[in-house]
């Protein structure tokens, strides 16, 4: 019969009650009504960020009655797309049910997304049956959009006794969206010898604000790495469905830009939890 030495024997049996040991680390403690609080941050993408543009038609007025007519150019356009990511900073508070069933609620902040763009476009003034250019006009459109995310739902854990614990979770909330845009007016001189006709066109400025709760579900999942008994660091991924689209700015097919809706977006977070109670 094979006999181990002496030396590595006390090796293999340092080795297996080492593992052991930290494989404790993982779950054992965790019991009902575990008390867990996190802290975390990362990065969001596919929300859709503080797209702008300016230009893209030219500035057509009717004199008698002056109003705007906007007429596609597209060549004109200027476009700043938004950003479809921005670092986030959150935290969380969990109560276990069971010792792989969580109850959780999170709240997440996603820093804003800020954009300018400025385009010239021609302009001219329609008296009877006469076009009268009177040059060219400047636009300035600014955007600034952030979120907030506030969610709750149900976490379970794999039900393995290990240092590194794999977990998915369901849930739902609402994605907090403040956005704000402005297109800048122009105040534009006309000299066109036209007896009667007006020496000043004003183009109102433009201006949209959105302040509202997108009901969304959530799902995700990660692992946890404990680093002792009754802490470590976690890794996640969150998806968000919302209950409604949220309006991007692209470029279009053939020049200019667009808009389309998105309904959906996601983080990665890298954080450090603790655990209290039982």
């Amino acid at each position: 019969m094979m006999t181990i030495p002496r030396q590595r024997r006390v090796l293999l049996y340092l080795c297996v009650t080492f593992g052991l040991s930290s494989s404790l680390f993982a779950q054992a403690p965790t019991k009902p009504w575990t008390v867990e609080t996190s802290v975390n941050l990362g990065g969001s993408f596919d929300f859709p960020g503080a797209g702008v543009g300016a230009g893209g038609y030219s500035e057509e007025y009717t004199y008698q009655s002056p109003y705007l007519t906007q007429v596609p150019s597209p060549a004109l356009s200027h476009l700043s797309l938004g950003r479809k990511s921005g670092f986030v900073l959150g935290g969380e508070a969990s109560i276990s049910v069971t010792r792989f069933m969580w109850l959780y609620g999170d709240y997440g902040y996603i820093f804003p997304d800020r954009n300018q763009v400025s385009a010239t476009v021609p302009v001219f003034l329609l008296v009877g049956s006469q076009v009268l250019s009177l040059g060219l006009g400047t636009t300035v459109s600014t955007a600034s959009r952030q979120y907030w995310t506030g969610t709750g739902g149900l976490e379970v854990s794999l039900p393995k006794i290990h240092r590194i614990v794999p977990f998915a979770r369901f849930g739902a909330g609402y994605v907090h969206q403040s956005y704000n845009f402005n297109s800048s007016g122009e105040n534009i001189a006309v000299s066109t010898g036209v007896p009667g006709a007006p020496t000043t066109i004003v183009v109102p400025a433009t201006t949209i604000t959105r302040f509202e709760n997108i009901p969304s579900v959530t799902f995700g999942g990660g692992v946890r790495w404990y680093t002792g008994e009754r802490h470590g660091v976690r890794i996640m991924v969150d998806g968000f469905r919302l209950g409604h689209s949220v309006d991007d700015v692209v470029a279009a097919i053939g020049g200019g830009y667009t808009f389309v809706a998105r309904r959906s977006g996601g983080r990665i977070t890298v954080g450090y939890f603790i655990h209290f109670g039982h």
